[in-house]
């Protein structure tokens, strides 16, 4: 097209208010072919522009990031009689104390697995609780993780063949032996992870066995009946361990 064309035709949307819209190039691109004037595109495109085809640039916009919600602790109060406080999340760790019903606590941090809840005593004093024999109203969700030290952890997944996680399945952790029976439990979260912490001075095979399923859980409706889609168990029914290297279990539930 010849360039008396190109400008009759400019001329012409100039006069009717028509605007023509240019693609915008990175900013990055238009500043370094105008400062180097090395394309011949854009020298041609520069010999037969009109002010109405000046190419506009604008700067993306600066977005600021949300301020993160500083967490305060806060008071809860036990739900029942004879709730022990324990030196670690788990039931095979020693006993600080038992609390009572309407005693009142301080929660400072939750464990993985949102189970048990670490805690602080009027008289300063710490330790953890289970998670279900705390009453509060408090979103838990919002309490930070610590995890615990001096642990070893027995921890595992259960989902569906599709691949979805299943919640509140509950597993019991035992050692049989000569002297008796030792026993820890836990249960799936939301991301159907549980996870077992266990003594530093615990050792040898340990079987992991499906115990429950909570209520709660994905798999049954507001009455506690099992959804059709989610008609099933845990598969394999029970694992066996060996500490101190447990590895990570898998369960599927069909």
């Amino acid at each position: 097209m010849k360039k008396t064309t190109i400008l009759l035709i400019l001329t012409l949307l100039v006069l009717t208010g028509c605007t023509i819209t240019v693609a915008t190039p990175p900013v990055e691109a238009v500043t370094e072919a105008l400062a180097g004037e090395t394309s011949s595109s854009l020298s041609a495109a520069a010999a037969t522009s009109t002010p109405e085809m000046a190419l506009e640039v604008t700067a993306p916009e600066e977005t600021t990031e949300p301020s993160r919600q500083i967490f305060e602790p806060f008071t809860a109060h036990v739900l029942v009689n004879q709730v022990n406080l324990r030196t670690n999340p788990g039931y095979l760790f020693p006993s600080l104390l038992q609390l009572n019903e309407g005693d009142e606590i301080t929660v400072l941090a939750k464990a993985p697995g949102n189970e048990w809840l670490y805690v602080e005593l009027p008289d300063g004093s710490t330790g953890w609780i289970f998670t279900f024999l705390v009453e509060t109203d408090y979103d838990l969700t919002s309490v930070p993780v610590q995890k615990p030290v001096d642990v070893q952890i027995i921890s595992g997944q259960v989902h569906t063949e599709a691949g979805v996680p299943i919640n509140g399945v509950q597993f019991a952790v035992i050692q049989t032996s000569a002297s008796g029976e030792l026993r820890n439990d836990a249960v799936t979260d939301e991301t159907g992870i549980f996870t077992a912490f266990m003594p530093l001075d615990v050792s040898g095979e340990w079987t992991v066995s499906y115990a429950a399923i909570s209520c709660t859980s994905i798999v049954h409706d507001s009455s506690c009946n099992t959804l059709p889609q989610y008609a099933g168990t845990v598969k394999p029914a029970s694992q066996n361990v060996t500490l101190p290297d447990p590895g990570t279990l898998e369960f599927i539930w069909k």
